[in-house]
């Protein structure tokens, strides 16, 4: 099936999270530092790295401004981080990601149902190195609504999408190249190649890297940060801003290293967003505090991110949590 510009595919945040539509320049010279604090020991090599989270995905509906309702079930959403070692000995993360959910439109006595699957990969340096991205693979075949106020038909509220984009940098992370690959009506592939250039006023990201990258910020040094990231569909090297707010604790019903519990946990609430005036919507994260609740490792523990045309909004929570030993 053929991509079309319309088609805006909120569910995915870096599997999910920033879509190609989210992302402007800045023009405060600021670059980022990031400690490992997904590392059982923040000081020692960045070796030997593996971390794996687990979250349920669940969706609360509100009324949205069309004439079909829209449900999100089953949803999981897995996150694995791992070291590698690259011909000349050099360490580095491969990071995934993968969202599964079926969506669910209805209109009037029709619906129609789609497991919508996104999955994602993200090589890239460690913490010595930036976190200097070297290349990311985005896989999506989902569903999203669209702007249609008065459907006739149940295919009418949704569109279909299917496409992959590879993104690849050079070593000096001054440029890349990003591959589209779609299937046409036919089934066969067509590939469209786009080379961008990144400045060097802001610490540089790869979208698929994004929600890890949070995870690396010390928010009692800066509480709000920004970062340049390339938008593949929009072929345009764009700026998000991430801004943290004061500390909160609440209790997560958990499993943690194979132990299954009530935990309180001290987070920070996090914003993330396009730096621009038409911004879009804001996303709300909660990351643990590494100085309050040291033992969950800075992770993303919810993730709030709202559908397209206020249909309802879905949310992120930990449910499993296994850190390198």
């Amino acid at each position: 099936m053929q991509y079309t510009k319309n088609n805006k595919k909120i569910l995915s945040i870096g599997a999910f999270l920033l879509c190609a539509s989210m992302l402007s320049a800045c023009g405060t010279d600021k670059r980022v530092g990031f400690t490992p604090y997904w590392a059982a020991e923040i000081t020692a090599p960045q070796e030997n790295i593996h971390q794996k989270l687990e979250y349920d995905v669940t969706f609360e509906k509100s009324t949205g401004i069309v004439d079909f309702s829209l449900n999100y079930e089953n949803g999981k959403y897995v996150t694995e981080l791992t070291t590698e070692s690259l011909q000349d000995g050099t360490i580095v993360y491969r990071y995934t990601t993968k969202l599964t959910i079926d969506a669910t439109y209805v209109l009037q006595s029709e619906s129609f149902t789609s497991q919508d699957v996104v999955s994602t990969e993200a090589v890239f340096h460690t913490t010595k190195e930036g976190l200097k991205p070297i290349s990311s693979k985005k896989e999506l075949k989902a569903t999203s609504p669209v702007n249609n106020l008065k459907p006739t038909k149940i295919d009418e509220c949704y569109t279909k999408t299917e496409y992959t984009i590879i993104t690849e940098y050079n070593d000096e992370l001054t440029s890349g190249e990003s591959k589209f690959i779609t299937v046409d009506d036919e089934g066969k592939e067509v590939e469209k190649k786009k080379s961008f250039s990144i400045g060097n006023k802001l610490t540089y990201l790869d979208n698929e890297q994004l929600l890890f990258a949070i995870s690396g910020i010390n928010p009692h040094e800066s509480a709000n940060q920004k970062f340049s990231v390339y938008a593949p569909l929009t072929n345009a090297v764009q700026t998000i801003k991430v801004g943290f707010t004061a500390v909160k604790g609440q209790d997560f019903k958990l499993t943690k290293d194979g132990e299954t519990g009530t935990f309180t946990v001290q987070y920070f609430p996090v914003s993330i967003s396009i730096n621009d005036k038409n911004a879009g919507a804001t996303q709300t994260a909660w990351y643990a505090s590494h100085k309050n609740s040291p033992e969950f490792r800075n992770v993303l523990l919810q993730l709030k991110t709202p559908v397209s045309y206020g249909l309802g909004t879905l949310t992120y929570v930990l449910t499993n949590a296994t850190f390198s030993k």
